[in-house]
């Protein structure tokens, strides 16, 4: 576990490692809270073991000599151990080096290369090589990694820190102070430390998938979405009906169902794949009542992707194709017609549809969904009014070539609807008749 800076008092079941990290000394097997208090003021292991600074000094045999030349001629200069780290951090912040998460591939002598070819990295390129450079001065130096920045919640005032806020720095052990905090990528691109990893980034360079999604509309869904499973860790599991949604209310949602998820859809190993959004195991969710569909990744519990509103209007059965394309029945309850849509949701871009001609020919207010088929055809459940249970069979080209109209009424006050509908081939029945 990490506390804010150093752990000060722990729990009876916590114990302090010589790396300032709290550790269980039992197995969690289930979601627990922990109250630690942190201390920012402080040194630590001022008197070291004397084998501890042994094993922060080793380097590898013959690696990198560039870089360990460079550092025995500081030494020799100067072998302040302080003037050696400030020498490292002049080296970092002078013309040549810059911060980026797409770094070049680095060889056998990755050090060497970094300081002296690419000078192009994250923080890990520079904490390590920082690192380094001060075991090669006969400084006890080691690399720390943790987390660094976060953001408040406005909903419920926690603060959220997640995996884009992973961060690696060093620390030096100075005599009289003990292991000192230095954070060489500080020295490179202050703005990472000062504003987080997206002011870090060079101008035009792309940001990573899980801190892309920055427009308002889905920040406010993100904050709800994290404020409600923040709610649910905290509290909401002992609440009964009434007092979830009275917390619902506090939250400024009026409507306990705000989101009404009508879809879930575990992803599976599909072309889409090779961008991590959507890798095997995440999960696809259709909020009807935001007019959008997700992708939570199933780890970390984040929203990794989004698209929707000013296109779907009240959608269902939002499903991962095989191509690895999103197929969606979008009911249009707003513009009072129905879509099919078939999107390419790394581009997110629209590559086949099917609407009535004219349109309002088309137009289920609710429920729905659309199945492809293996010959390449597209089932559809128009299943609410104003088509009440219609099911139709098209072509790529939007040849209906089947039809079926649902005349049986399954609904309040006698309405016909159809809330899905999936056509099997003759085999998978078959089976089932003949029991």
């Amino acid at each position: 576990m990490l506390a804010l800076d150093a752990p000060g008092a722990l729990p009876a079941d916590l114990a302090l490692e010589s790396t300032l990290t709290a550790s269980s000394r039992v197995p969690i097997t289930q979601r627990q809270r922990f109250s630690l208090t942190a201390i920012l003021d402080f040194s630590f292991n001022r008197d070291e073991d004397q084998a501890a600074l042994r094993r922060n000094l080793a380097l590898p045999a013959n690696a990198n000599p560039r870089a360990r030349a460079l550092a025995e001629s500081w030494r020799q200069a100067d072998p302040d151990p302080q003037r050696l780290v400030q020498k490292a951090l002049s080296l970092f912040s002078g013309a040549g080096f810059s911060y980026t998460l797409q770094p070049p591939l680095l060889g056998a002598h990755p050090v060497d290369d970094f300081l002296f070819v690419t000078q192009r990295g994250f923080c890990e390129h520079y904490a390590s090589a920082f690192v380094v450079l001060m075991r090669a001065a006969g400084v006890p130096a080691r690399v720390v990694t943790g987390y660094q920045g976060g953001e408040a919640n406005p909903i419920d005032g926690f603060v959220v820190i997640r995996q884009s806020d992973a961060h690696a720095w060093a620390e030096v052990w100075l005599a009289g102070r003990g292991w000192t905090r230095i954070d060489p990528t500080a020295a490179v691109a202050p703005t990472r430390v000062e504003s987080g990893i997206v002011a870090a980034l060079p101008a035009g360079e792309p940001l990573p998938a899980l801190i892309q999604l920055r427009s308002d509309w889905l920040r406010t869904l993100q904050f709800r979405w994290e404020a409600i499973n923040n709610a649910r860790n905290q509290y909401v599991l002992g609440y009964n009906p009434q007092r979830q949604r009275e917390f619902l209310s506090r939250l400024g949602l009026s409507d306990p169902d705000w989101t009404h998820s009508n879809t879930v859809c575990v992803l599976g190993d599909t072309p889409a794949a090779r961008d991590r959004r959507f890798k095997p195991g995440n999960v696809m969710v259709s909020h009807r009542n935001l007019d959008t569909a997700i992708v939570i990744e199933r780890e970390t519990g984040e929203i990794v992707w989004a698209w929707g509103p000013g296109t779907l209007s009240r959608q269902h059965a939002t499903i991962l194709l095989p191509n690895g394309h999103m197929l969606c029945f979008d009911n249009g309850t707003a513009r009072k017609w129905s879509a099919v849509w078939e999107l390419e949701p790394i581009e997110r871009a629209i590559v086949w549809s099917y609407k009535g001609t004219p349109p309002e020919s088309f137009f289920a207010s609710a429920l729905s969904n659309a199945q492809r088929l293996p010959n390449g055809n597209t089932f559809i459940c128009s299943g609410s009014k104003p088509d009440h249970g219609r099911l139709f069979e098209v072509t790529p080209e939007g040849e209906i070539v089947w039809e079926y109209q649902n005349h049986y009424a399954a609904y309040a006050q006698g309405e016909k609807i159809v809330y899905r509908a999936y056509k099997y081939p003759p085999e998978t029945i078959e089976p089932f008749l003949n029991k």
